[in-house]
């Protein structure tokens, strides 16, 4: 079991801007992406300064797709290969590291 501390994104304006403009990301910190229902899911890394793993989720926190080092700058899409009701962003290599895959069970707890 691996924890990270997710940001969360919301609004289509918090998703929008995502993780640009950011020069580090610490290897236990990331970016969560909500969304109201399960749909293919694209992303891209325009001011985006770090590699990113976006690990795509269904409505049951079950890993769908990883797509490891995305390349930052850039405003090619990266699509889900499958419908996902979440995003999580992380830094590169953090899905290889920890052995999260297609089929990885992800649980979510909140913290005041």
């Amino acid at each position: 079991m691996v924890r990270v501390s997710l940001e969360v994104a919301r609004t289509p304006e918090e998703q929008r801007r995502g993780l640009m403009h950011r020069r580090y990301l610490p290897a236990n910190r990331g970016m969560l992406f909500l969304y109201k229902e399960p749909a293919r899911r694209c992303l891209w890394m325009k001011n985006t300064h770090v590699p990113l793993d976006m690990i795509f989720l269904d409505r049951n926190h079950v890993v769908v797709d990883v797509i490891e080092n995305a390349v930052p700058r850039t405003t090619r899409s990266r699509c889900s290969a499958a419908p996902a009701q979440y995003v999580i962003e992380v830094v590169g290599g953090f899905a290889r590291k920890h052995n999260i895959r297609p089929g990885s069970q992800v649980r979510f707890e909140v913290q005041s």
